[in-house]
């Protein structure tokens, strides 16, 4: 079974995804502001989007394989938009954090993620998430420009004598040291 979605719906369905990765996030805040979220409602705040970042990071990564196993390519065109948001989502955790846990104290910041194990692996997710987001601009993915007459092709044509003859250097080495005691 394919399920094919045409490309003119694209649009609508990616308003769709604005609107269920956002909603939950505006509720958030408006539930903190009018103080709806019980009696820690920094704690609530901070592990809502941190379990909202883990979320769709998990969605994010669980596309591929749908796409492929399921025959559901038109998936495809929503995976950098839920990594984005998972990234939004961990930036929220951490600027929550920052802001109300150690109310801007940066060398407690620090402190904390250096003291703290998970911390440290969140604080290491996150640069991740930073690298992935700031990378996966449409500018930064356009495919390499190669100057007038050189191709890809070319390029590897040059690298393959190199590569022939480390190889052949590495089995002569081999054959050395198989005739020594």
């Amino acid at each position: 079974m394919v399920l094919t979605v045409s490309a003119q719906r694209i649009p609508y369905l990616k308003a769709l995804v604005h609107l269920v990765a956002l909603c939950p996030l505006v509720n958030l805040y408006y539930a903190a502001i009018n103080d709806r979220l019980g009696g820690d409602p920094v704690e609530a705040v901070i592990h809502f989007t941190g379990i909202g970042a883990l979320n769709c990071l998990l969605i994010s990564l669980l596309i591929s394989p749908l796409a492929k196993n399921f025959k559901l390519g038109f998936l495809i065109h929503f995976r950098r938009m839920i990594g984005l948001y998972a990234f939004v989502y961990a930036l929220c955790h951490i600027l929550n954090f920052l802001f109300f846990e150690v109310q801007f104290d940066l060398v407690l910041f620090i402190e904390e993620i250096f003291k703290r194990p998970y911390i440290t692996v969140g604080m290491t997710a996150f640069l991740f998430l930073l690298a992935l987001a700031v990378t996966s601009t449409t500018h930064i993915l356009c495919p390499v420009r190669w100057a007038d007459g050189v191709s890809p092709q070319d390029v590897a044509a040059v690298g393959q004598p190199v590569a022939e003859a480390l190889k052949e250097r590495r089995k002569n080495a081999r054959q050395l040291n198989a005739l020594l005691p």
